[in-house]
């Protein structure tokens, strides 16, 4: 195996994920599956089979009447953060701070970002509706909850500011409302709601768009890992674990957090994958969430550094995620899930007999500026990217897919990617070892910020 960030237990391709998503959706169909076994060629290689990749997919061959392929190392569509996240569907790709972003890029600009994510949201709303797939659409925004009461005057600042400049349909949900709305407990002091939000079940969308893509003429392949680039005159060879090779003049890299560094020099250290940790309880009834106090469907994340995300699920269970341990390990995995249910039952007292029912974790993509990546290699335009959603990709990368895919075919340009994502994040240290210590140091401060409430 290649060296990777964290430990192999996080790579392992061959084992379908063990979720409460797999449980509910079903293992994957014979038809969902299929291992390239001979050399093929393509109009373009698309190495990633998430959102953003099958989106390209789609869009390539139903608008642009590309051949494309599809190259999934994992063993099903699904396998990465796609299938494995929290199901929340928001306005995202970055994790500044309003004044950050206009400072980075001016305020046009900025309100030219916040557009094109609440196009992502609807484009795709309307695309869950489209199908009779049912992705169990629930809730209405995203809730940020003020875990302190230091925070409620930036959140409802926040709230008026993006109403008024930057055209978000942002509202501040006073602690009363909140409580008597959403839920209560020590960290519920009111919170902030953007729409369009909601959540759903990701695998199921995860799907969706593989079968959506294979329906406009798109292959795919799972459990194909990419282990060699080369150029071959003007076209790129990737070849598979299997010894396999893909030969297309155009490659797109959209492995968000699992890309090994070792494989395509331009987006090399560029990413730092990150690990998230997610539990689901025991099945709670309706009447028992609400005399709990726990009453919307609507997804919540707080606003702490080390920043909590959860959920009430459509079958009664609680989910809960947050960051994970920074190993990789079997053991650590086991750790972190018992250090997640304990800041469940702290944020949720109602539920101190909360018992974890599933538990997984995968990888999210973090960058040095701190946003999405779109564009094209700036020293091999046939090379297009999109990574680092920043755990908040279930919208927005659907939308880059598409968007990076018009830019290949020719149709776009990357001026059309609004500036705060557009080109190449600097490179971080290149030692995996480096970009561990890093988060853990981060993650520390971030701890000691919590506690002080600044």
């Amino acid at each position: 195996m290649r060296e990777r960030v964290y430990d192999g237990d996080m790579y392992a391709f061959d084992r379908l994920p063990d979720t409460y998503w797999m449980a509910t959706a079903g293992a994957p169909q014979d038809d969902e599956a299929s291992h390239l076994e001979n050399d093929i060629r393509a109009d373009v290689a698309i190495i990633g089979g998430g959102y953003a990749g099958l989106s390209a997919a789609h869009r390539l061959t139903s608008r642009h009447g590309m051949s494309a392929c599809v190259l999934e190392a994992g063993a099903c569509i699904g396998w990465g953060a796609s299938g494995m996240n929290a199901g929340f569907v928001s306005m995202g790709g970055e994790k500044l701070e309003l004044a950050d972003m206009v400072r980075r890029v001016g305020e046009d600009e900025t309100r030219r970002y916040w557009r094109s994510q609440v196009e992502a949201v609807d484009e795709l709303s309307a695309f869950m509706a489209s199908d009779g797939s049912d992705c169990e659409p629930v809730g209405d925004g995203n809730l940020c909850v003020a875990h302190h009461p230091s925070v409620v005057p930036a959140l409802a600042e926040l709230a008026d500011t993006l109403n008024r400049r930057f055209g978000v349909a942002a509202e501040f949900v006073h602690r009363d409302r909140f409580r008597e709305e959403v839920h209560g407990g020590p960290e519920a002091w009111g919170g902030l709601n953007l729409r369009p939000g909601l959540a759903m079940h990701p695998l199921r969308l995860a799907r969706m768009h593989a079968k959506r893509a294979r329906a406009g003429g798109a292959r795919i392949f799972t459990a194909t890992e990419i282990v060699d680039w080369r150029r071959e005159g003007k076209s790129h060879r990737l070849v598979t674990a299997g010894g396999a090779s893909i030969v297309a003049p155009r490659v797109l890299v959209a492995t968000n957090g699992y890309m090994p560094n070792d494989l395509a020099p331009a987006v090399a250290y560029r990413g730092l994958p990150a690990i998230s940790s997610i539990i689901v309880t025991q099945a709670y009834g309706d009447r028992e969430l609400d005399a709990r106090g726990f009453r919307t469907l609507t997804p919540i994340y707080n606003s702490r550094g080390l920043l909590s995300y959860y959920r009430r699920l459509p079958d009664g269970r609680i989910l809960f995620g947050g960051r994970g341990d920074t190993r990789g390990t079997p053991d650590a995995a086991q750790s972190q899930a018992r250090a997640t249910l304990a800041i469940l039952r702290r944020v949720l007292p109602a539920f101190a007999d909360a018992e974890i029912a599933f538990t997984w974790r995968g990888l999210v993509c973090l960058t040095a500026r701190r946003t999405l990546a779109l564009g094209r290699d700036p020293d091999d335009p046939t090379v297009a990217f999109a990574f680092g959603c920043h755990g908040s990709g279930t919208a927005t990368m659907p939308w880059a897919g598409r968007l990076v895919a018009d830019i290949l075919a020719g149709a776009a340009t990357e001026s059309d990617v609004p500036a705060l994502l557009r080109g190449l994040p600097k490179k971080l240290p290149p030692s995996n070892a480096a970009l561990r210590w890093g988060l853990r140091a981060a993650y520390a401060l971030y701890a000691v910020r919590d506690g002080l409430h600044v």
